[in-house]
């Protein structure tokens, strides 16, 4: 079953949509996810975009990240 999940971005949408609808944390809902997948099959800051939006009202499963500026994380900083 992870496989199916793991290969379909629209179904891994649904499930953090229910985890949103079940008023679950981010973070339980991403451990709940990660648990489904496999350990850490799903990138964390990839799951806290589509909770969030999802928390927010924006339920369009279909919304295309491609344009959207790169998210910088914390690795991403110039070492000195």
């Amino acid at each position: 079953m992870s496989e199916i999940l793991s290969t379909n971005p629209l179904a891994i949408r649904y499930l953090i949509l229910y985890e949103v609808l079940l008023k679950r944390s981010v973070e339980e809902g991403y451990q709940n996810l990660c648990e489904a997948l496999g350990n850490n099959q799903y990138d964390y800051v990839d799951y806290q975009f589509w909770y969030y939006r999802f928390y927010h009202g924006n339920v369009d499963l279909e919304y295309d990240r491609s344009a959207d500026p790169k998210q910088l994380v914390l690795f991403d900083l110039p070492n000195e």
